[in-house]
């Protein structure tokens, strides 16, 4: 028997309501937890899929029919870089399972990407991590300065509670060498 994943698309700016901030249509790709497109009933929904159910701008809802299992959902529009972050979602059989998908905004999408670049590893082909700012140094550090360019002419555009910040690393770290985690 088969279930029913129902996509929601919320407001960024206000997450309890459905979005609104602009005429967006959005689109979904669904695959399964180990990265393989999810193809069924003759639909492959590793390809963009439509939202189908319009909101009060733009296309913001959908529901597909799929077999019980794990899902990655990625929920995103076609202008102004509007992503939404990755959803994992359980289909159920029998069920009708919701998500709710944030779309992030430019600056965060940059914020994370920095700290991807000043704190992200990398596996070498020995099998070892490397932080990925000393595989690539000077490519690292010009696109540090390329974003905090960017940066310094977006204003405003996130949620600033929900940025993870570089003293947000440095507390988790501290907390890990306590043993609070």
């Amino acid at each position: 028997m088969d279930g029913e994943l129902s996509v929601w698309v919320v407001d960024k700016t206000e997450p309890t309501a459905l979005y609104r901030t602009t005429a967006h249509n959005f689109f979904v790709k669904i695959a399964f937890t180990n990265n393989r497109p999810a193809i069924y009933d003759g639909v492959n929904y590793g390809l963009p899929q439509p939202l189908t159910i319009k909101g009060e701008k733009g296309r913001i809802h959908g529901q597909f029919k799929l077999p019980p299992g794990t899902y990655l959902v990625q929920v995103f529009a076609t202008c102004n870089n509007v992503v939404c972050n990755l959803i994992y979602a359980q289909v159920v059989p029998g069920e009708v399972t919701t998500v709710y998908a944030v779309p992030t905004s430019v600056r965060l999408c940059i914020l994370a990407a920095m700290l991807g670049i000043k704190y992200g590893s990398v596996q070498l082909a020995d099998g070892k991590d490397l932080a990925l700012a000393r595989v690539a140094q000077d490519t690292a550090g010009q696109a540090l300065r390329a974003m905090e360019a960017l940066l310094r002419d977006i204003k405003g555009d996130a949620n600033p509670l929900l940025l993870i910040t570089e003293e947000d690393i440095a507390l988790a770290k501290k907390l890990e060498k306590k043993g609070q985690t």
